[in-house]
């Protein structure tokens, strides 16, 4: 009844405004139109878009579409701004002019609204792609995770960014997690039928296996990459890219004779007419890594020397390092002192030229945030000039405004008491529910509790007593076989009495009493590795927040389920645990190489998994289960840092812990 009244009174107070809001609107267009048009703001994309693909044309295109770029911010014309960003990210990436990518990608984040996914999505990922092309890698990885987050991204454009994360992920050594993206991007691609990127998918992977010595595995990557390219029509610089990796391969396991024939079958491919930034100084490159390895040193100096000469200084600067280091060792060990010492001080001058790139990067980055500050104050000041013209329209309607504006408070008045209300609302029944979820565990562990306190006490009191009664009896007069019965009877006790003491720990664990999450954890993990097959590992990169009895318990319990999972059912005999908390959010994650979940009917669950899945839902958290039969399970547990503090006890309830 209340939204109806509310309803009834905004119509009632509309069309009371209606006359005043019309004659202002009609003044505001007369002078936005007589200014600048929308239309014409397009018209002058489309001629950029034109522009920008006619040869020698692209600087025209960039004075247009800055042009557009202004008259759209001070019209307050959300998409011809975002459009006239998107395209001069889009001219600078190609021109790899990362300096001017970068912060043009953050005044699109800025001029793109929460609803506008396209928008966001693509200012992230032009954004990571520029971070990833100018070796900024942790960057570039961020960057990339928000893209990910983002709705309506496509699956080719997922795929190529996971490949990329992959990418950034062995350069740092993190192998098992490069795998798993490289993995996923290989099945997106699989899917959408896209052999090209398949391809490199596969020649990505197979860095892994041969870093880690496996050549039979990282051979049959490869031998996927060629096989792909030999039914599908694919260009040739990927199936020269497929010899490069074999190549580099070869030569890594020592085997420089078969190096040779890979980089005989990638010169087949490479085109000389492509630009200087195509890969194909790596052919050579690799050559001389093999004759290194077979003590060659004039062919290999010619091949490196050759590699040099070929490279793209200015964006292979890792290509370039390394050239130029063989070369040194290779002056040294043939007595050529001065031209290793030259070799060695290029290589020298190239490193420090990075990082003073790097510094560079970082103080073009602020000029351009002045820079935009500067044009938003021109801006400003265009507005103000703006609004002193309206100043007379608007005194012709000051009576009508004046009645109307009054009529709008009285308006937004009664919808912020009425909004106010309802938030009110939902605070408090969040607050109960809360309270009620503190309740359920809270009486929860009480029974807990006592059923820990009835084994401990009732039941592994009288196996106890049992026991001892046993041990009383006088054995000397009891015949061999009674003798025998008696000792296994004995031996059943004691297990049954250790059995009832390790229950009842598990059930009610004074470990958190006295120690926060991370360090029960710990000690419920070495006592599991005493104990169970499997070999157990925890991993938390840095210090967790504390969050309280409740919610500490809460994560104990959740963690206890999973591994009692992957033990007894999954059968694992390792199990990898990680604890997260990054942007807010405490992301938890166990895995393990055991037998996996069978295939079931949708909605199916045990009860470990069942009980995980209620808890993670009563805070409203995110539960993924990702198993293949056979091989592995993975358990992702997404927590919001916020929900968990809700949580936390008094401090007065708080025991002291370490």
């Amino acid at each position: 009844m209340q939204r109806k009244n509310a309803f009834y009174g905004a119509v009632v107070w509309l069309l009371l405004l209606w006359p005043g809001l019309s004659l202002a609107q009609q003044a505001e267009q007369r002078i936005s139109i007589s200014n600048f048009d929308t239309a014409a703001i397009m018209q002058d994309m489309e001629q950029a878009r034109s522009l920008r693909v006619l040869p020698g044309k692209v600087e025209e295109a960039k004075a247009v579409l800055y042009k557009t770029l202004g008259k759209s911010r001070i019209m307050g014309f959300g998409r011809g701004e975002r459009n006239a960003l998107l395209m001069l990210i889009q001219i600078y990436y190609t021109e790899r002019d990362y300096n001017r990518t970068l912060p043009l990608t953050e005044q699109l984040v800025k001029a793109s609204p929460v609803t506008n996914a396209d928008a966001r999505l693509y200012a992230y990922y032009f954004r990571a792609l520029a971070f990833h092309m100018s070796g900024r890698q942790n960057d570039a990885f961020k960057a990339y995770t928000l893209a990910l987050r983002t709705a309506g991204l496509a699956p080719a454009m997922k795929a190529e960014m996971l490949n990329n994360m992959g990418d950034i992920l062995f350069q740092q050594n993190q192998y098992k997690r490069a795998k798993h993206y490289f993995e996923e991007a290989i099945a997106l691609n699989k899917q959408l039928k896209d052999y090209p990127n398949l391809i490199a998918n596969y020649t990505n992977i197979s860095r892994i296996p041969a870093h880690n010595s496996f050549f039979a595995s990282a051979k049959a990557y490869l031998d996927s990459s060629k096989a792909i390219a030999r039914q599908h029509n694919v260009a040739d610089e990927q199936k020269m890219a497929i010899y490069l990796r074999e190549a580099e391969m070869y030569n890594r396991f020592n085997l420089p004779d078969s190096a040779l024939v890979a980089t005989r079958e990638a010169r087949r491919y490479y085109r000389p007419h492509n630009n200087r930034r195509s890969t194909g100084h790596q052919i050579t490159m690799f050559e001389g890594d093999a004759y290194l390895l077979k003590g060659n040193y004039q062919k290999a100096e010619v091949s490196f020397m050759t590699a040099l000469d070929k490279i793209d200084s200015i964006h292979n600067k890792f290509d370039l390092l390394y050239t130029l280091h063989k070369l040194s060792n290779i002056f040294e060990k043939t007595n050529q002192y001065k031209k290793a010492y030259y070799a060695h001080l290029n290589a020298h001058n190239i490193v420090e030229e990075v990082k003073s790139n790097e510094r560079l990067l970082k103080i073009r980055e602020l000029e351009a945030r002045y820079s935009t500050s500067e044009k938003d104050r021109v801006i400003a000041l265009k507005n103000l000039s703006l609004s002193q013209s309206q100043k007379s329209l608007a005194q012709k309607n000051l009576l009508i405004l004046s009645v109307s504006s009054g009529a709008v408070v009285l308006l937004l008045l009664t919808v912020g008491i009425y909004l106010a209300y309802q938030r009110r609302q939902r605070v408090m029944q969040e607050q109960v529910k809360t309270e009620m979820l503190k309740g359920i565990m809270q009486g929860e562990e009480r029974e807990r509790k006592r059923l820990a306190a009835e084994l401990h006490d009732g039941i592994g009191g009288q196996v106890a007593a049992i026991k001892m009664n046993i041990s009383a009896i006088d054995r000397a007069q009891l015949p061999a076989g009674i003798y025998r019965q008696l000792e296994e009877v004995e031996a059943m006790l004691e297990n049954t009495h250790t059995e009832i003491r390790s229950s009842a720990h598990n059930l009610m664990p004074d470990v958190l009493n006295r120690y926060h999450l991370q360090d029960a954890l710990i000690q419920m993990i070495n006592n599991l590795n005493k104990v169970a097959a499997a070999n157990i590992h925890l991993h938390t990169p840095y210090p967790l927040t504390p969050l309280g009895n409740t919610a500490e318990l809460l994560l104990y319990r959740i963690i206890q389920e999973a591994l009692q999972n992957a033990i007894k059912h999954a059968e694992a005999s390792l199990i990898e645990i990680q604890l997260l908390e990054y942007g807010g959010y405490l992301t938890i994650t166990i895995e393990d190489n055991g037998k996996g979940m069978p295939p079931t009917q949708p909605g199916a669950k045990g009860i470990g998994l069942k009980n995980i899945s209620d808890r993670v839902a009563s805070l409203k958290g995110n539960l993924e289960v990702e198993s293949r039969p056979g091989a592995y399970t993975i358990v992702r547990i997404v927590l919001a840092l916020e929900k968990l503090l809700v949580l936390k006890d008094a401090s007065s309830e708080t025991p002291q812990k370490i």
